[in-house]
């Protein structure tokens, strides 16, 4: 009796190392399923062939120990799709955690060790993590416990037991870790804290058998802390060209209709909206209205698409001035519609002027906002940039002074008459994107003061342009120059060069309260 009470605990840890091990797959993308080939890892992915190899040469053979690596392009250029493709190739266990859905460190914690542990939140334990972390030094020590335990579980102890049914679709005994969205870390409380320690955890756990991978929007020199990390290898995404979007749209399933393909490829659609963005998942949304317009004729007119040369020349004329008004109504800064302001500001637009309905009808809303943040840098003092946007949405802070006797009154007529003689004056790049940044959260805190409802502040559809390829479109057209580099910032410098009236009639039809924001008046 007593020999068969020692035995069962041992039958007991048997059974829970192979349940435990059997769970390995959930690491490994793609499961149990055949691994994808080489040819499907690279078609999945198109323009994305030289980062893939890259990162296979980095990544290296089985068991092969690695340098932390550090993902970073612009926004949706396909660096989270590509290693996660690349680890369904591989089929190599690894752990996945978003800093956008993760976004305290407490849930970043939480995240790693469920996963690491192998625990799955549900009614049973009362949806409750494997382990309560808040500190890095807590997670530390939890994390080179689990990654010992699972390591051992993917080598040594993984031979005594059958391997048919110990995650056989698992390969090696590395683990590899993803932290994505690193530049939002960036915004947390003891944020500095938080990056040194991510950055340092290949050198704090000294296990050959564990590899770090970082994706990021922004550079490796933004995180510079001077905390002497060794810096991880660096991999650039760069921005997808028209020829790669073409064939990412194509590949979608709802979008391998021979007329989509039509409209993308000869309706020009593809390179207008280019000038715009470069965000690929906005733009199958953009397009989806704009092909039910491209197909009106042919319901129109009962007509079956034949994919003649005659035909796709008919749809392209009913079509092609459709373009540019969709280029304004598609990427808006954070709007709030459906409110009866709104349709009232439609009906006053039509009985605007010429040049006004022109304006509204050539410049997207955010390239407006663009143009305005440019004359603020150009005419504000950059002393005043903190005060002006120190509460945004509370610009009426400035009438709340005291009384100005008449000697302080002239001195501000006095500057301000200097101000005009001197002209527009120079800034930086980094100095118009922050004020642009604070106009933008401006504007929406002044819709959300028309909005009684909240469920139509969470309908709201948010739509990111890029700003430089804006930035570059209001150069060209003449609305800002290029002035010198600066010899102390080795920087260029931009200056706004409309007028007055110009960006008051712009700021009219956004709307924005250009007036409560210029220092000169």
């Amino acid at each position: 009796m007593a020999r068969k009470r020692e035995e069962t605990p041992r039958r007991t840890t048997s059974f829970s190392a192979l349940k435990s091990c059997s769970a390995l797959n959930d690491l490994v993308l793609g499961g149990e399923e055949p691994p994808i080939s080489r040819y499907e890892l690279l078609s999945r992915l198109p323009g994305r062939e030289p980062q893939i190899l890259e990162l296979l040469d980095l990544l290296g053979p089985v068991n092969s120990p690695m340098l932390p690596l550090f993902l970073y392009g612009d926004a949706s250029t396909g660096k989270t799709s590509s290693i996660l493709q690349i680890f369904r190739y591989l089929k190599r266990p690894f752990i996945y955690s978003s800093c956008r859905t993760c976004y305290t460190p407490g849930l970043l914690f939480g995240s790693i060790l469920n996963q690491l542990l192998l625990h799955r939140r549900n009614a049973g334990n009362g949806y409750m993590s494997a382990k309560r972390c808040e500190r890095p030094a807590d997670f530390i020590n939890f994390l080179r416990d689990g990654v010992t335990k699972l390591i051992n579980c993917l080598g040594g102890n993984t031979s005594k037991l059958d391997s048919n049914k110990l995650g056989s679709g698992t390969q090696g005994r590395m683990i590899y870790f993803i932290f994505d969205s690193m530049e939002l870390v960036r915004k947390w409380v003891k944020h500095s804290e938080i990056t040194s320690m991510l950055f340092k955890l290949n050198e704090i756990l000294k296990m050959p058998e564990v590899g770090f991978i970082f994706i990021s929007n922004s550079s490796l020199d933004n995180y510079h802390l001077n905390t002497g990390f060794v810096e991880p290898v660096p991999v650039h995404f760069p921005g997808y060209t028209v020829q790669d979007v073409t064939i990412i749209l194509k590949q979608d399933p709802p979008n391998q209709n021979p007329l989509y393909q039509t409209f993308l490829k000869d309706a020009g659609v593809v390179s207008s909206f280019f000038k715009v963005t470069r965000r690929v998942d906005e733009l199958p949304k953009a397009f989806t209205s704009l092909f039910q317009k491209y197909c009106e004729p042919l319901r129109d007119m009962g007509l079956v698409p034949t994919g003649f040369k005659e035909q796709k020349q008919y749809l392209y004329q009913q079509f092609r001035h459709r373009i540019s008004p969709a280029l304004n109504e598609i990427f808006k800064v954070p709007s709030f519609p459906n409110t009866l302001e709104s349709e009232a500001n439609e009906v006053t637009t039509k009985r605007k002027s010429p040049d006004a309905e022109a304006i509204e009808f050539h410049m997207p809303v955010s390239t407006k906002l663009l143009l305005i943040s440019s004359y603020l840098a150009s005419w504000n003092p950059a002393a005043d940039d903190g005060p002006l946007f120190n509460s945004v949405g509370d610009g009426e802070n400035r009438k709340r002074k005291r009384k100005v006797s008449e000697i302080s009154k002239l001195k501000k007529e006095n500057a301000e008459q200097k101000l005009i003689m001197k002209g527009p004056g120079t800034f930086s790049l980094e100095r118009m994107l922050a004020i642009f940044q604070c106009v933008t959260v401006a504007k929406s805190f002044e819709n959300a003061e028309q909005v009684e409802d909240e469920n139509v502040l969470g309908r709201a559809e948010v739509g990111e342009a890029d700003v430089l390829l804006q930035l570059s479109t209001l150069c060209n057209a003449n609305f800002i120059s290029k002035s010198g580099s600066c010899p102390l910032e080795g920087s260029t410098r931009y200056r706004c060069v409309v007028s007055e009236e110009f960006v008051m009639q712009v700021a009219k039809t956004v709307p924005f309260p250009l007036l409560r924001y210029l220092r000169k008046t």
